[in-house]
């Protein structure tokens, strides 16, 4: 008799425990526009995370059964840390992450390049006509070929 129950204790403890899990759907939003944060990573502390697809959703599995606390953040959002009870089976949470707004009063440009005037100096004396190139330099020399 003592066999049989631990037996049984053996084989149903791990089902009772394994059948404590639940799946969690984040679906991460932007409040002020009504649109999916896609690619927001979504970490439970102390246990798995990912990244949501394109539509702002990510569904972790084998979450257990009670507190979870999680993090939530994503580029140009503010991030957000917050906890939530998991008692169902499936249980959809709905996060908005409000977007970080920085905004210049004014922007001045100058133009702090050195001004660059390609001038060229005067040669006197020097006349470059067509012809060969031992007449060319007789011409500027000054000498007769």
């Amino acid at each position: 008799m003592r066999r049989f129950f631990l037996f049984n204790w053996f084989l149903l403890v791990p089902i009772v425990l394994y059948s404590q899990m639940g799946t969690l759907i984040f679906k991460v939003s932007d409040p002020i526009t009504g649109e999916d944060v896609p690619f927001a990573s979504v970490q439970i502390v102390g246990g798995s995370g990912g990244l949501t697809d394109e539509w702002g959703e990510l569904a972790l599995s084998n979450v257990r059964f009670g507190m979870i606390h999680y993090l939530v953040n994503a580029a140009y959002f503010h991030s957000i840390a917050d906890s939530v009870q998991l008692a169902n089976p499936s249980q959809v949470i709905e996060i908005q992450l409000y977007p970080v707004s920085h905004q210049l009063e004014t922007l001045h440009i100058k133009d702090s390049a050195p001004k660059f005037e390609n001038k060229l100096k005067a040669i006197e004396g020097v006349l470059i006509s067509a012809g060969k190139k031992s007449t060319l330099v007789a011409k500027i020399t000054g000498m007769t070929p």
